[in-house]
């Protein structure tokens, strides 16, 4: 299924000049577009909670990567998903409802200036050289989910063959699943999944394709038990569907996506998945994400899920222990044999001395109570997390940087 976006050619026409059509976009006008990069091509994003996306160019914003010197779009990633209740009734047709799938998206493009160079990219960053949950780039797992899939550089050129006429490039949008990049869903090998191809012509006018015609990357359809029919006569038949959709496909099972066929969609989340993915966090390191969740009382719950960190939590868990009974032994030495001063100590626990014996002199003293271990335990445990951090950062061995925050 295929259609064309024109709000790009308008841009183009209203700013004939990358200058001028930067300075509006950033403008409260042009509605507070981020420009990302240096170079030729520049990514065009909105930033949530800054940017106005009520402008005809807005949700379109998601991630465009703007050629500066021809002033046209070369890479367009998928829209923004329209807000508010997916409609029904007899009039309402969704000719595409696909998986939401758990991933990260990795834009691909060529031009005509060079149709056999390969371009790769992140929603937010040209050369897709950042890291989060693993030390592989978004690069090197692009590269791997290829090499899984027997793919290689040249299907994606042959992909991308530029059409015949006035186009000055063309693009595809991929969901990236990878074991070392999991987010929610196991994933047991690395692959690709196409969302859509595309390309531009000299005016900056989009042809969008839904498909490729290739069923080995293409996002498949989701299908029920049996035909699916995307025609709902009313809220109750569409909640009837996802809610078996979300029985069938499990915790894991993101939800679905709705598609018009003309580039809008509508997306529908599982909240089960909604639940793994808020234990799982925003964090990009194993440690981060250890303490808040041992702050909210859920690590055995997170592990009952995300299984593959139980022995690196209980790493982190043993080493914040040690750093507790060395803030109780430091303050013995300091305050009980006095063998020590508090500058001798490690600089990591001086903090903790110092409050465990404010905490001795206000509420033990008075009551002839003496500092014991438990009272070390109970200081650390309600300890500021990045307090804590301080702590475990400071353990022979451990880092808090496994990830870099950049995709």
């Amino acid at each position: 299924m295929s259609y064309q976006i024109a709000v790009f050619q308008d841009l183009k026409t209203s700013y004939a000049t990358w200058d001028a059509l930067q300075t509006y976009l950033t403008s409260p006008e042009g509605g507070n577009i981020r420009v990302v990069g240096e170079g030729r091509y520049r990514i065009l994003r909105y930033v949530k909670g800054i940017s106005d996306l009520n402008t005809p160019h807005g949700k379109w914003m998601r991630s465009v990567i703007w050629d500066t010197e021809s002033n046209v779009p070369v890479c367009v990633a998928p829209s923004k998903a329209e807000k508010g209740d997916i409609k029904t009734g007899e009039n309402v047709y969704y000719p595409i409802v696909q998986p939401f799938l758990d991933g990260t998206m990795v834009n691909v493009f060529v031009t005509k200036d060079d149709p056999t160079k390969l371009q790769i990219a992140t929603r937010t960053q040209l050369g897709a050289a950042g890291k989060f949950y693993s030390e592989k780039t978004f690069a090197q797992m692009f590269e791997e989910a290829l090499g899984a899939m027997n793919l290689t550089q040249q299907d994606l050129l042959q992909l991308l063959t530029l059409p015949a006429g006035p186009f000055v490039s063309s693009f595809a949008s991929f969901v990236l699943q990878h074991p070392d990049h999991r987010v929610v869903t196991r994933v047991s090998s690395p692959r690709l999944w196409l969302v859509h191809t595309g390309s531009v012509n000299e005016s900056g006018v989009v042809d969008m394709n839904e498909s490729s015609g290739n069923s080995r990357i293409d996002l498949p359809l989701y299908r029920a038990q049996g035909p699916m029919e995307p025609h709902f006569q009313s809220d109750k038949a569409l909640a009837s569907f996802f809610d078996n959709a979300c029985k069938t496909q499990g915790w894991f099972f993101q939800g679905l996506v709705f598609k018009d066929g003309k580039g809008n969609r509508w997306r529908m989340r599982n909240p089960n998945y909604l639940y793994l993915r808020s234990l799982r966090g925003s964090e990009a390191t194993p440690m981060d994400r250890f303490l808040r969740l041992r702050s909210e009382s859920k690590v055995t719950e997170y592990l009952k899920h995300y299984y593959e960190d139980r022995q690196i939590f209980w790493d982190l868990e043993q080493t914040l222990r040690a750093k507790t009974k060395e803030v109780f032994d430091g303050y013995c030495s300091v305050h009980k044999s006095h063998d020590k001063k508090l500058e001798d100590l490690p600089w990591s626990v001086r903090p903790c001395v110092f409050k465990l014996h404010a905490h001795y002199l206000e509420h033990l003293r008075p009551n002839n109570e003496k500092v014991l271990m438990k009272n070390a335990v109970e200081l650390v445990n309600n300890l500021a997390v990045y307090e804590q951090k301080r702590l475990l950062t400071s353990a022979t061995g451990l880092t808090s940087t496994t990830g870099q925050a950049s995709a």
